[in-house]
């Protein structure tokens, strides 16, 4: 979700320091970001994982400690880590994107539960790009993008390219909803 319906504010390293001082913890942001780079590479996050909220905390404990391991600080308590878990629990952590509470509604509205419901597939019908300027190579790039219009059987997204802080394209995409026949589901009743 990081960056996609929520981004950590002002960033998820802020978060963590927060919690540093009170157990005795000093690292740069530079040292914490390359332990945690590190860290994630020898961590054993790939297949299944039981879905509860303390697996979920055990989990992500055991990457913490390969990171603070990393940085000198082996033998923390459990108590630390569930600081870290308070912290990011925190609304005042995260930044919700402007669009995540509309779509949301919008979801709630049609009867759907983010998580337990399919989320609503959609097909391009129409695309309008716009180039503004010329998009350098080698450079990450942001697509930003809002609804405009969200009828029943449309959507309608303005889109805008960056590259930095130039913008250096634009656009409009309009989708319709993906048919259940097409996505081998049974039809609405």
């Amino acid at each position: 979700m990081g960056d996609t319906l929520v981004r950590a504010d002002p960033s998820w390293r802020d978060v963590y320091a927060g919690v540093f001082a009170g157990h005795g913890i000093s690292a740069t942001a530079e040292q914490f970001e390359a332990a945690f780079r590190a860290a994630w590479q020898e961590w054993e996050h790939e297949g299944p994982f039981d879905a509860t909220e303390e697996a979920s905390f055990q989990r992500l404990m055991a990457l913490d400690r390969l990171v603070f391991a990393r940085l000198g600080y082996p033998d923390l308590p459990e108590s630390f880590f569930r600081d870290v878990d308070r912290a990011f629990r925190q609304r005042s952590a995260f930044y919700v994107f402007p669009d995540v509470i509309p779509a949301l509604d919008a979801m709630q509205a049609a009867g759907l539960r983010p998580g337990e419901d399919a989320s609503p597939r959609f097909v391009t019908v129409a695309l309008e790009v716009r180039f503004l300027k010329p998009t350098p190579v080698g450079i990450d790039l942001e697509l930003h993008g809002a609804p405009t219009e969200m009828a029943d059987r449309k959507v309608v997204v303005e889109v805008s390219v960056l590259a930095g802080d130039e913008q250096t394209a634009s656009g409009k995409v309009v989708a319709v909803p993906i048919p259940a026949s097409m996505m081998g589901l049974p039809a609405p009743a």
